[in-house]
Order: C-alpha cells, then structure tokens, then sequence
C-alpha cells in the first residue's frame, strides 16, 4: 500500500520501497520466564491427565462394590488377601500403561529439560494405586468417590506445585514456601510435579 502511494507521490512506476529490519536479540530474563510458563502449563496439563487415572481405578473399585461382586467372589473361595493384592498390582499395571504414554510423548516431542523427572513420573503409579484402593474405602457410590479422587489429585499435582513456585519468587514468601514444599514430598502426586517444576527451571 506505501509502495503505491508513493509510486504516485514521485510519479515514478517502478519505484519500489523495502523495509528491514533487525530486532533486538531476546534478552534472557525473557528466555527464563518463558522457560518457567512453559514449565507452569506441562504441570497443569499432567495434573489434569494424571489425576483422571486415580479416578477411573476408583470408578471401577466402588461398581464392584455396588453391584457385590467381590461378596460372589468372597463366597466362592477367594482369599480377601489375593483378592486386593491381584487389583493393585493389575491396577498399577494399567496405570503404567498410560503414563508410558506420557512418557513416551516426552521423548518423541524431545523435551529434554525434563528427561531426569521421567523416572519419578513412572514411579507414581507404584505410590499413589494403594492410596486411591484404601481411599476407595471412605465411599459407597461411585460419582462421589471419582469427584473426590479427581479433586484431591488435582490439587497435589497442580494446585499446591503452582502455588510454592509462585511463592519462591519472593524472597518474603520464601521460608512459606519451603515449609509447604517439605510437608508436601509426602505426597506421590506432589513429586511428580516437582520433579517437572525443578527440572524445567
């Protein structure tokens, strides 16, 4: 459009205007926050996927519930012992299968920065299937226990991450923020998200 107007201006038809330009190169304040988003939304985006698979688990523990069938299988001989030990371990297994998704994602996107934090991540169905199985105990229908699962899962694995990195920007939230980060390594969920949290910064 300048070109026009200008061609016009000069009364010159082959005139011809060019613009160049050279940006200023990305500072690294700005590298290192991007760095950081970046990090803030693969942990939301693992915390929501991550916190569906509990609840599927328990989804399915309290339809057997409902509908007796570990009273038939009880009464039929099988041993309470084998029984809960053979749902966690075909549990985890399941579990494993979707996180090695996740996992293999990681590899085939190539994100590097978080290679070390793959091993925690497939170490969480290991931790976190026997908690969902004992949790499984509080309820007796199933929308109550998977809302539950859904939201409990989300906070140690989105929320509470969030939450202490953003304090640790200050230097007066600081002592807060250690304190959460020690009570909360307790928890599988958490790990996982900072296993993310700190090898993405």
């Amino acid at each position: 459009m300048y070109e026009s107007i200008l061609k016009t201006a000069t009364n010159q038809s082959n005139f011809q205007f060019r613009l160049t330009t050279r940006p200023f190169p990305i500072s690294q304040r700005y590298r290192d926050q991007e760095q950081k988003t970046s990090t803030i939304s693969l942990i939301f985006v693992v915390a929501v996927g991550f916190s569906m698979i509990p609840a599927n688990i328990v989804g399915a523990i309290l339809r057997e519930r409902e509908r007796n069938l570990k009273h038939l299988q009880l009464i039929s001989g099988l041993d309470v012992v084998a029984y809960h030990f053979v749902n966690i371990v075909v549990d985890i297994v399941k579990a494993e299968m979707v996180v090695g998704a996740c996992i293999s994602l990681f590899a085939i996107f190539r994100l590097t920065d978080y290679y070390w934090s793959l091993l925690v991540m497939a170490l969480w169905p290991v931790a976190v299937i026997p908690v969902t199985h004992a949790l499984a105990f509080m309820f007796t229908k199933e929308w109550s226990a998977q809302f539950f699962i859904i939201l409990i899962n989300f906070i140690i694995l989105g929320v509470i991450p969030i939450t202490i990195s953003s304090l640790m920007f200050s230097r007066a939230t600081l002592d807060i923020a250690e304190t959460i980060n020690y009570y909360s390594l307790l928890l599988p969920g958490y790990s996982v998200s900072r296993a993310l949290l700190f090898s993405g910064y």
